[in-house]
């Protein structure tokens, strides 16, 4: 569906693709790298909703927790850290456990060179192989070229909520994207 899709499985945790990039289980190690690159959206976008930084601590309870189908990954580009993406639980009722949330955030300066698709593909990926059904991407509105990402990829909009945050002091409306697998 045009989504990139060129990447090999070394093992089920550690994916490499043809383009230097790897994905394998977010660690402790990787939380200072992480928390910087988050918390430029933070501060300077709309990509999250946080306004103010985040702890170390904080990402730690949010992106590291032991689940046999969910999980985050680090996204690194010749062994340097340059995102995270992750498969987070829907709901914490069992019922929802076919279906995941992906979240991908990278360096400002990663974006646009195909790793957001090179991500999803591997959150696509990671999801079958652990018996998931569906995937859900919630995604600010005005976030046209993540949206338009996602839709290469084989998303499709299934929600559309109005004005559910305020950043910068503007409304935010906020688009639920989701794929069967």
């Amino acid at each position: 569906m045009g989504c990139y899709n060129n990447f090999s499985l070394a093992r089920p945790e550690e994916f490499i693709t043809k383009t230097a990039i790897t994905f394998s289980t977010l660690r402790e190690e990787h939380l200072a790298d992480i928390v910087t690159i988050y918390n430029w959206y933070a501060l300077n976008s709309t990509a999250t909703f946080h306004t103010t930084e985040v702890s170390i601590e904080e990402m730690r309870s949010i992106l590291i927790f032991d689940h046999p189908k969910f999980g985050a990954f680090v996204i690194q580009e010749e062994g340097q850290v340059i995102g995270y993406c992750g498969l987070m639980r829907f709901k914490p009722r069992q019922a929802y456990d076919i279906t995941a949330e992906t979240v991908v955030y990278l360096k400002p300066e990663s974006i646009r060179k195909g790793i957001g698709s090179q991500a999803v593909a591997f959150l696509e990926e990671t999801a079958r192989s652990r018996g998931m059904h569906s995937l859900l991407a919630t995604v600010t509105s005005e976030n046209a070229n993540s949206i338009k990402m996602l839709e290469k990829c084989g998303y499709s909009s299934v929600a559309h909520y109005k004005e559910v945050g305020v950043k910068f002091g503007k409304l935010l409306d906020v688009d639920v994207l989701q794929k069967f697998l």
